[in-house]
């Protein structure tokens, strides 16, 4: 088992890469229909990017309960608005000004208040150009509700909670897909797959001490938890009615429980060969920019797409750095001022990375 820092979760930022990688794979063969067989695959990467949020969030909020005996929800509100709002409402407005100017064409129905209320899983905004936002609204409602539950129930309570959330996701998608027959709108009831992150940090001190968990991470056919999930994703995911009706009913919750032990795989044995991959300094670079790759990756890999794909894809890092450069960060260090002068509690957040929205 290897130390962990203090500032830092080893692996993260790598699974993060990954996870962004499989997003850009799979809308690329949309829109190029390059590695048909990729298409599937940005679902997985979504909901990987959910279940770092869940635990990654849940650490943060556990240190500091252990530190202070309770929660600053004000600072914690700060710290995730200044990180996330400033790339998101950049975007949105590059996005408006080049419809305005008929750089891309929005449909007639096309609907921005879904993608501003962080509501977009639930309305859809009838637009692929800002049709990824259902994944950031599922981690908003997550960051507004999460938090307050801790804070109410403290670390024991929640952890049942969030146990709760995570064995009802089924239940709920299958009510919701035999009410509405809608496959897509049941597969993205993602929710289960952030309370399994949680559950996760939760019960990990004991977990470390569980000689059965440590024997598990330290397996050599611990491989077949994420090949596994891969599987399952390439083989269950299709249109077909029977494929549709098991993914929805019994594969997602396989799916999150094999992506939280690969997540503790990954960040307990972070030494080893597939650990050092993923704290490489290219895994970590790609899973820095995670963020705004994502916000950028959509409207140059539209179905219409506005050019070749190595153009796209040069176009894609250009925006996401200059995002992540010139909206992040100077967003990062304006909430570190507004924190410091303003909150007295105000402590930064001992890691910057999150999930797909942080």
């Amino acid at each position: 088992m290897q130390p962990r820092s203090k500032h830092t979760i080893p692996s993260l930022d790598g699974l993060r890469a990954i996870s962004i990688l499989l997003v850009v794979c799979s809308h690329a063969s949309l829109a190029f229909g390059a590695v048909a067989r990729a298409r599937p695959l940005g679902q997985l990467g979504v909901q990987v990017f959910f279940v770092i949020s869940g635990y990654l969030i849940t650490t943060l909020l556990l240190r500091e309960w252990e530190r202070t005996g309770g929660l600053d929800l004000t600072g914690f509100y700060v710290r995730r608005t200044t990180r996330i709002l400033p790339a998101y409402l950049a975007f949105l407005g590059v996005l408006a000004v080049a419809a305005s100017i008929g750089w891309i064409a929005l449909p007639p129905n096309a609907r921005w208040w879904p993608a501003l209320t962080f509501t977009s899983n639930i309305a859809s905004t009838n637009t692929w150009f800002t049709g990824h936002s259902w994944s950031l609204s599922v981690e908003e409602q997550f960051y507004v509700s999460w938090p307050i539950a801790f804070a109410f129930l403290g670390p024991r309570r929640a952890r049942w909670l969030a146990l709760a959330v995570f064995l009802g996701g089924s239940p709920v998608r299958a009510l919701v897909f035999a009410a509405t027959h809608h496959g897509l709108q049941a597969v993205t009831l993602n929710h289960d797959f952030i309370a399994v992150g949680c559950v996760l940090a939760l019960a990990e001190k004991e977990l470390r001490i569980s000689p059965r968990w440590q024997a598990l991470m330290r397996s050599r056919w611990m491989w077949l938890m994420p090949a596994t999930a891969l599987a399952l994703q390439l083989a269950l995911s299709g249109r077909m009615q029977w494929q549709l009706t098991a993914y929805v009913l019994a594969v997602l919750p396989i799916l999150a429980v094999a992506i939280a032990v690969t997540v503790a795989w990954c960040v307990e044995q972070s030494g080893g060969r597939v650990g050092r991959i993923l704290n490489s300094r290219p895994m970590r670079a790609v899973g820095v920019l995670s963020y705004s790759i994502y916000l950028w990756q959509e409207p140059f890999l539209a179905p219409k797409h506005l050019g070749s794909l190595p153009v796209c894809l040069i176009a894609i890092a250009a925006c996401a750095s200059l995002s992540y450069y010139f909206v992040e960060r100077p967003g990062l260090a304006f909430r570190r001022v507004i924190g410091a002068s303003l909150l007295p509690r105000w402590h930064e957040d001992e890691s910057p990375a999150v999930g797909l929205a942080d």
